[in-house]
């Protein structure tokens, strides 16, 4: 993932708790997400929580996910802007 080191800290992602334990270094995100494979995918849908295992890629700064196109919880997942 190129650019800065630190993560931007916003309201939603602010240590709270056990703050020795976090951290904002892009370098430490890499590591992990390079490490694994399954991750825990969080959306609403139809203004339900819904939390599914899905087995994910990291390819330079690009997260991909691997579902089907009907899933809805990658259906609901927010996209980003369109370039």
């Amino acid at each position: 993932m190129p650019g800065t080191s630190q993560l931007p800290v916003t309201e939603r992602t602010r240590h709270r708790r056990l703050r020795e334990q976090g951290s904002t270094a892009r370098q430490d995100l890499e590591d992990i997400l390079e490490a694994g494979v399954i991750c825990h995918l969080g959306v609403v849908v139809d203004d339900y929580p819904m939390v599914v295992p899905t087995v994910y890629g990291l390819a330079g700064d690009t997260l991909y996910l691997h579902g089907s196109v009907a899933s809805r919880s990658l259906v609901s997942a927010p996209r980003p802007p369109s370039a």
